[in-house]
């Protein structure tokens, strides 16, 4: 069998754009799946990196002649007056004496980053010139050593929203620089400078925005479709330490957290036992389900759990497996799973809240108490997830809790790409969702009634032919989270077959026809989600062999 060839439909994930991810065949484009997320998301990208949205907040910031950047007077500028760093001719020539040049942007409290791309010309190399925030209570200063661009940067954190004043400007009273080439100015929520995202009359964001698709790359090799449903991070400030002392559980159990790993992860160092580091998790509601996470550098200390205040749980965040525990009987999951090729891992607790009240990160031991001074842990990235089974993927938040919507994809109006009369539809995916139920992916004429579905009801997979209503079962098989399947749902009239990783699952010699035209596709139904992480999707327009279905489908 050639897969390719026999194959009327493949979609792998590689290509992707706003609204498309590409499948490999049809190439004219009419088998690419439509995709809409009417939100911001992340993924972890090609290098183990979170990957989110990136947001420059400067207005034109190629244009320094423009009104919104504000000028000390005897400030001047010629715009396009040499070769950028682009290689086009549009670095502005800014000069004068004791020139000052900066805009005011109001945010809300993080870790913001300024930079800019800056060259000394002619007789001024040599001489200093500096940017800073107008906050900060210390400039950067640099010494333009030569006439090569510099990109230069400055941070700084804010406790609360702070209009911020980024600017370039002169230093001291003695050899002033009287121009300077400037060139692509950025003000970014992030520890440090990432790559240059132009602007001109509103900020501009990049990365994974709403409707484009995400191809993950968590634990390694080939990226996968990531298809989450509706999710809420309510933990405030995700990603900074600029609230530490609100969130912390008291003023008096760690000391002062070591920022660093662009400044999103912090170590704590316990000073008292009973240690509560970080983020409070929050206040949660006795027999409700909660998951919470966290990314730790695990070559910082591996040992950390959760406590409700008295009952705790301290976990081996290696192995994710309990290592102690005390008074009551809080239970807690652990799940954890490597991010890249560091020390880096993302840390679930899953739980049933037994109190009600707030609940806390805690350092632990390898004893496994929470007896912790002198103990140390670092993390950072957390996220609450309520009535959650398991942790999708992280979402940022600033002041507010952040819910990202459903990753819905689809195609419909391929009546010609799908098996009227008989066929197969194969999915190969990694199972994450537990615990709903309801139709997730199929191909089916607009109705329910009329399909070949895949639905998962309390982690079971269930397989089902509905024609003109009628259900016809072809097997039910209960999930494991995390695992990889492989699933080729054969159907003809008076002989269907389920093959799952190689094996047979069931047959059925049941008569059937469809009422109406099979035109639709849907790998997620309803704002479901069959498979979170999808490797590969396929429609063949003829019934394989068992032989052929059976290597198909092995792993």
């Amino acid at each position: 069998m050639s897969t390719y060839d026999d194959a009327s439909l493949i979609y792998y994930p590689s290509g992707y754009k706003a609204g498309t991810a590409y499948s490999l065949k049809p190439t004219d484009g009419s088998g690419d799946l439509d995709f809409t997320r009417a939100s911001t998301a992340t993924r972890v990208n090609e290098q183990g990196l979170i990957e989110g949205v990136r947001t420059n907040s400067l207005l034109y910031s190629e244009q320094f002649d423009n009104a919104a950047w504000i000028k000390s007077t005897g400030t001047l500028v010629t715009p396009n007056a040499a070769l950028s760093p682009s290689g086009l001719n549009d670095a502005d020539l800014v000069y004068g004496t004791n020139f000052n040049i900066s805009q005011n942007i109001s945010l809300p409290l993080g870790t913001y980053t300024f930079s800019v791309y800056l060259k000394a010309t002619g007789i001024n190399i040599g001489k200093q010139i500096g940017i800073r925030f107008q906050n900060s209570p210390f400039p950067q200063t640099t010494l333009i050593t030569n006439g090569e661009w510099q990109r230069l940067s400055v941070t700084i954190t804010i406790a609360a929203t702070t209009t911020l004043s980024p600017r370039i400007l002169l230093f001291g009273v003695t050899n002033p620089v009287s121009e300077i080439l400037a060139w692509g100015a950025q003000l970014e929520l992030s520890a440090s400078v990432t790559e240059y995202i132009p602007t001109t009359t509103t900020a501009v964001s990049v990365g994974m925005l709403a409707n484009v698709p995400r191809i993950d790359y968590t634990g390694g090799g080939c990226g996968k479709l990531l298809l989450e449903p509706q999710r809420t991070n309510v933990i405030t400030q995700s990603q900074s330490f600029a609230d530490y002392y609100v969130n912390r559980a008291t003023a008096t159990d760690l000391g002062t957290p070591s920022i660093f790993s662009s400044g999103s992860i912090a170590r704590f160092t316990a000073t008292t036992a009973d240690a509560r580091f970080g983020k409070i998790i929050g206040s949660v509601t006795s027999g409700s389900t909660y998951t919470v996470s966290g990314f730790f550098d695990l070559s910082e200390g591996i040992y950390a759990g959760v406590s409700d205040g008295s009952n705790y749980r301290v976990f081996n965040l290696l192995t994710a497996s309990v290592v102690g525990s005390g008074n009551g009987t809080l239970t807690i999951s652990c799940k954890s799973t490597q991010v890249g090729s560091l020390n880096y891992y993302r840390v679930s607790f899953t739980f049933t809240a037994t109190t009600t009240g707030n609940h806390f990160f805690i350092i632990g031991k390898s004893d496994g108490t929470n007896n912790t001074t002198n103990e140390k842990v670092a993390a950072g990235y957390f996220q609450r997830e309520d009535s959650a089974s398991y942790a999708t993927s992280y979402i940022p938040t600033t002041t507010t809790a952040v819910t990202r919507v459903s990753d819905i994809a689809g195609k419909s109006g391929i009546s010609s790409l799908i098996g009227q009369t008989e066929g197969v539809v194969f999915y190969d995916f990694i199972w994450q969702t537990t615990g709903q139920a309801n139709q997730s992916s199929s191909v089916n004429s607009g109705s329910y009634y009329n399909s070949i579905s895949f639905g998962h009801y309390g982690g079971a997979l269930r397989l089902e032919i509905y024609y003109n209503g009628t259900p016809i079962s072809l097997g039910s098989q209960v999930l494991i989270t995390g695992q990889r399947y492989k699933i080729a749902f054969a159907y003809k009239s008076g002989d269907s077959a389920t093959y799952v990783n190689g094996v047979q699952l069931s047959t059925s010699s049941t008569s059937f026809a469809f009422a109406s035209a099979l035109n639709n596709l849907f790998l997620t139904y309803n704002g479901e989600n069959f498979g979170d992480k999808v490797n590969t999707y396929m429609l063949f327009k003829t019934r394989l062999s068992n032989a052929e279905l059976a290597t198909l489908t092995t792993i």
